[in-house]
């Protein structure tokens, strides 16, 4: 075989090879892919940092506030007639402010111009702002007995002590049974039931106000301060 080789190249005969040859494509292709999966995974890993969870449950946490007291102030309504003196307001002529006119009619069908306080004219249904705060208290029931299940105790005994023994737990089963328990009689044909769930419903985002001391705890700042405050 050398000799063949040495004639070839004495003669100037190259060594041709005519089969074909495979590239393996690792162009422009794989690169975009790759840079598209690191942007990607960066932004997956950002909405992951502990910092942008807190950040997400604090802005949510005062969105559902801003909501709740939205439809207490501003958008809640009996859905019957109910007497003008239930709720303790005073039917004082002079103070014509937040009042409507409205025609109510008598046994011998005429009407009678009587003046009802801002808040007690009957609406048909309720409003879209509870039926927002009905599903979003039922999540935040969900995410409470998730982290109740979860608990590192064996017996539900242990875990019924274990969850019950924190402070922000405790107040968290109240105000969701108290809101549920104002939305509840607000649904009820009386004027006495729909005076006490706008009572229920004032207290329990009270609570809910109060909920966000354990939220502000994590500030630098304020954390401590709410921990020396609470340990008075």
């Amino acid at each position: 075989p050398t000799d063949d080789i040495r004639l070839r190249l004495m003669h100037g005969v190259a060594d041709q090879d005519h089969s074909p040859v495979g590239f393996v494509d690792v162009g422009c292709f794989e690169t975009a892919r790759s840079k598209v999966m690191k942007y990607f995974g960066n932004i997956l890993r950002f909405l992951r940092a502990p910092y942008v969870k807190y950040l997400y449950s604090l802005y949510c946490h005062m969105a559902f506030l801003i909501l709740f007291s939205y439809l207490i102030l501003c958008d809640f309504f009996p859905l019957y007639d109910i007497d003008v003196a239930t709720c303790g307001l005073s039917n004082d002529p002079g103070n014509t402010e937040n009042t409507t006119k409205t025609h109510l009619s008598n046994k011998n069908g005429t009407e009678l111009k009587a003046t009802i306080p801002y808040g007690l004219q009957k609406h048909d249904q309720p409003a879209i702002q509870e039926y927002i705060l009905l599903i979003w208290v039922s999540t935040l029931l969900c995410e409470e007995l998730r982290q109740f299940f979860s608990g590192e105790a064996q017996s539900v005994r242990n875990k019924i002590s274990a969850y019950f023994g924190v402070f922000w737990n405790q107040l968290d089963v109240v105000a969701i049974l108290l809101f549920y328990v104002g939305f509840a009689l607000r649904l009820l044909p009386s004027a006495e039931c729909f005076c006490a769930a706008r009572i229920a419903l004032s207290v329990d985002l009270t609570l809910w106000f109060m909920r966000t001391l354990n939220i502000f705890a994590a500030i630098k700042r304020l954390g401590p301060k709410l921990v020396m405050i609470g340990e008075m």
